[in-house]
């Protein structure tokens, strides 16, 4: 998981710049990595104890942190700081992150369900079932990560422009 979270902080970073909108752009990337590092470990809590209690509150902590990393990025902010930002931004359009979140989960829900559909009796694995579902994983984390950086500009050019609706998105 620290390596997905490496590479998802230098992924949103990269997005960030090519639309040019990361302020402190002379900032190493370990700087935004253990900012984010830190941010992970409530947000993670979060989210896990919402699914505990039931699914729909963990996944409405997903959706409320999703543009977490890009404010963390963006906006130099602290970890929780960046937390109470994205829930704030994303709370009046919260369904519709929420739809885009499970949107993306959708290709790795199938995969794992043809993958228990598939199996041989004796658990033995099966390669090119386990393969299928890791890169149905990998592409769709990747995803999310574009997803999140496409959203944060989204949300911010609602606040510049009110007429706009997110649910073009």
């Amino acid at each position: 998981n620290v390596v997905l979270l490496g590479l998802q902080v230098i992924t949103i970073r990269r997005s960030l710049d090519r639309k040019g909108l990361r302020i402190a752009r002379h900032d190493p990337p370990r700087s935004y990595f253990w900012r984010a590092f830190w941010q992970s470990i409530p947000a993670s809590l979060l989210v896990i104890l919402g699914l505990f209690l039931l699914v729909l509150p963990g996944l409405i902590a997903v959706s409320l942190f999703a543009i977490s990393i890009p404010v963390l990025i963006a906006q130099d902010q602290g970890p929780i700081d960046s937390l109470k930002t994205s829930a704030e931004k994303v709370r009046p359009h919260l369904w519709t992150v929420l739809g885009l979140f499970l949107t993306c989960l959708v290709p790795v829900a199938l995969c794992f369900l043809i993958h228990f559909a598939l199996q041989p009796e004796d658990g033995s694995l099966v390669f090119g079932l386990e393969l299928l579902v890791e890169v149905m994983v990998c592409l769709t984390t990747i995803g999310w990560w574009y997803a999140q950086t496409a959203l944060y500009v989204e949300l911010w050019s609602t606040d510049a422009n009110p007429e706009t609706d997110i649910a073009r998105f």
